[in-house]
């Protein structure tokens, strides 16, 4: 081989393995900034739902407390049995009540 056909191959061989010369994808670009975007939000929501349920879950577990120690204290002061359920009755109204509180945002739409 001589020197002309050495640059030629060496042409050749630069051209075939150089990096193909075309124009960033734009588009996908944007979409997967999207997703990440959208992954992010979506963590922290999962995040805030998680933090709300254990609250929720912690204050109806004290609820259910108060509930039972309201009706054994009841049960245990007199014999009447309407009358020893009503403190657990009302107790039973206020979880209703708080319920109906904790879950208000959700049924009304925004803006009212």
């Amino acid at each position: 081989m001589n020197a002309r056909d050495e640059a030629r191959t060496d042409a050749i061989l630069h051209e075939l393995l150089a990096a193909p010369r075309r124009k960033p994808d734009e588009a996908f670009v944007l979409r997967i900034e999207r997703l990440a975007l959208a992954e992010r939000l979506l963590r922290s929501a999962r995040r805030a739902a998680l933090r709300r349920f254990g609250v929720e879950l912690a204050a109806l577990a004290s609820l259910a407390a108060a509930f039972l120690s309201i009706r054994r204290l009841a049960a245990s002061d007199s014999g009447d049995a309407i009358l020893s359920s009503a403190p657990a009755i009302g107790a039973l109204m206020l979880l209703f009540v708080w319920l109906c509180v904790a879950t208000r945002t959700e049924i009304l739409p925004r803006g009212r």
